[in-house]
């Protein structure tokens, strides 16, 4: 009996995404998040790719979450409402 066994490198790169979801990188994130579901596609003949595939969806909405809510506090005050490069390149620097 040939048994699948995980793919530790897309498990990794999508524990890397939801990280970086959780310390609000989103766009890196989303990257992170993203090559991890290409390569479990490639690899899902030979090893089994369900948790990457799981952990990359879960950086990805957490990611648009945070981006959504962040347009959103930016449109409504007028200003850029965070640090993040992303948010800067829209509403201009934060006002301190």
């Amino acid at each position: 009996m040939n048994e699948k066994k995980f793919d530790v490198v897309s498990i990794i790169i999508s524990a890397v995404a939801m990280l970086l979801s959780l310390f609000c990188f989103s766009v890196e994130s989303i990257a992170a998040a993203v090559v991890s579901l290409v390569l479990s596609r490639r690899r899902k003949e030979k090893y089994r790719t369900g948790i990457a595939v799981v952990f990359s969806v879960i950086a990805i909405i957490g990611s648009i979450a945070f981006l959504a809510f962040m347009f959103y506090l930016s449109l409504k005050t007028g200003h850029s409402a965070s640090d993040y490069w992303l948010i800067q390149l829209f509403f201009g620097k934060m006002n301190k």
